[in-house]
């Protein structure tokens, strides 16, 4: 069978986007965390209480969810590469979209799905 550049390509953007985010998420999110979380907001102490608490956990959530996408997309762009379990790359790919490089995420799942029959 010829095989074709598409899944490669795919498997370095997914790559490149989950390493990029997750190297965002664990040096730059913890920062902007620590300062918001700091931040005298209101005078009212119930109220900064409980607006402080909420974003807290809104981040938090927000960052645990970033991570396991960015660690999804690094392992499926491994499985792309390898073209091998089509489903996994597939899902690295849509992980991928979720970082900060979106449109390398939306070009790896438009060639992991045009490629389909390269995988095993």
């Amino acid at each position: 069978m010829n095989q074709i550049w598409m899944p490669k390509v795919a498997g370095i953007m997914d790559i490149v986007s989950g390493s990029f985010n997750l190297l965002y998420m664990l040096t730059v999110w913890p920062l902007f965390f620590r300062i918001f979380y700091k931040f005298p907001a209101y005078d009212n102490a119930a109220t900064f209480n409980f607006v402080q608490s909420f974003m807290g956990i809104f981040m938090i959530v927000g960052a645990v969810i970033a991570i396991t996408a960015s660690t999804l997309a690094i392992i499926g762009g491994i499985y792309a590469m390898r073209r091998k379990r089509w489903r996994l790359a597939l899902a690295g790919a849509i992980g991928a979209l979720f970082g900060l490089l979106s449109p390398l995420g939306i070009a790896a799942i438009i060639f992991t799905a045009l490629s389909r029959k390269e995988f095993e």
